[in-house]
């Protein structure tokens, strides 16, 4: 992660290659746009970063439920062959702000509640669905298990495929958390 110009705000990227790094924003975003709010109380702009990110237990939770290193096979144009690539997931703050706040609310509120996360196009609608349904698989309060299971309802069709795989028991071993009934239908919206 790479500290800018407060307005500009974190930067991340996970495999330095001179010339060619792909760096991505991982701010809070500032009047509806990009960037960070000007730091309060005399706080730099990304104190955020430090205070809430850099937590400890918010930083382990990241590390151990959020970082996921995906495998794509995709097909070389220009090779002729089929070629597997692989890639770091790290959520954007917005998505790691998503589902700390709705996994938080039902550790203290208890199940039986609605929650809503807008998200506009292109901005991990995918993700952040597929990684609260995970946390709150394995969500425990007092030793307790919360869910016996995670049904997830989309009204979309793309959105729907988009989920099949990731949110199935066999992908990604290490998110399995018992018995998953995964049914998807914009029928049952």
């Amino acid at each position: 992660m790479s500290l800018q110009d407060p307005v500009l705000g974190v930067e991340r990227a996970w495999e330095f290659q001179p010339e060619a790094t792909h760096v991505l924003p991982f701010n809070i975003g500032h009047d509806g746009g990009a960037g960070n709010p000007p730091g309060a109380e005399g706080r730099s702009a990304t104190a955020y970063l430090w205070e809430r990110v850099w937590e400890k237990n918010a930083w382990l939770t990241i590390i151990g439920r959020l970082m996921i290193v995906e495998t794509r096979e995709e097909w070389d144009v220009t090779a002729g062959t089929s070629v597997r690539r692989a890639s770091m997931l790290f959520p954007r703050f917005h998505q790691w702000e998503g589902v700390t706040t709705i996994v938080d609310a039902v550790r203290e509120e208890g199940v039986g509640n609605r929650y809503l996360i807008e998200h506009s196009a292109g901005s991990g609608k995918t993700n952040t669905i597929v990684w609260t349904a995970h946390r709150l698989a394995r969500l425990h309060v007092d030793d307790e298990k919360v869910f016996d299971s995670v049904i997830v309802v989309v009204d979309r069709t793309v959105l729907d495929g988009q989920l099949q795989e990731p949110l199935t028991p066999d992908h990604r071993r290490r998110w399995e958390a018992g018995r998953w009934w995964c049914r998807f239908s914009p029928a049952l919206v």
